[in-house]
């Protein structure tokens, strides 16, 4: 029975994130895996959020939980019914906010510019080079398989290799830029 403030929610979409890996390696049976949700709110008592509102939660992956609200995020108003709500989840979320922060504040990337991408076909790496091209810029991407390499190309990557086959990474990186790169977008952790 939910308290005055609560609400049950129901998981509509889960996130599947490279760093779940390494929280995954410290759960113990019957741990819930961290990350996000779509979740729709199923059962409510706080007026702030009544029943059929879809919000994005921290829960984990699980198919139900109970929220006070307190860090819960309505889907936006205006979202269109064309987009799939997945995307708050993808693109519109986390991974794309990393593209896109990364790419304009941090690396301050310009048209005309030439950025190379490692990690780039995962979700932030190929939301990267999209924004990249969007804003004029030469893309160079590496990836880890040739499957990889041609959905790079489909997305518009202006040059793709796959750093597993080739000979020499300093003159396939020349090959790619001769005059080299503006932008360095690492999306690799060590951990």
């Amino acid at each position: 029975m939910l308290s005055f403030v609560e609400v049950l929610l129901e998981a509509l979409f889960l996130t599947v994130d490279p760093y779940m890996r390494l929280a995954a390696k410290r759960l113990k049976e019957g741990d819930t895996l961290m990350g996000q949700q779509v979740a729709r709110v199923v059962e409510s008592k706080n007026s702030a959020f009544p029943t059929g509102t879809v919000v994005l939660a921290s829960s984990g992956w699980t198919s139900h939980s109970i929220s006070d609200g307190k860090e819960l995020e309505k889907m936006p108003e205006a979202w269109p019914n064309t987009l799939p709500l997945s995307l708050m989840l993808g693109t519109l979320g986390m991974p794309g906010l990393t593209a896109y922060f990364g790419l304009l504040d941090i690396c301050s990337a310009k048209s005309g510019e030439t950025v190379l991408v490692n990690a780039a076909a995962g979700a932030v790496g190929s939301v990267v080079g999209q924004i990249a091209k969007i804003k004029g810029c030469k893309v160079v991407g590496a990836a880890g398989s040739d499957d990889k390499v041609a959905y790079l190309k489909k997305l518009g990557f202006d040059v793709v290799f796959n750093y597993k086959t080739i000979k020499s990474l300093e003159e396939t990186l020349k090959k790619a830029s001769p005059d080299g790169y503006d932008c360095y977008f690492d999306n690799v952790s060590t951990n």
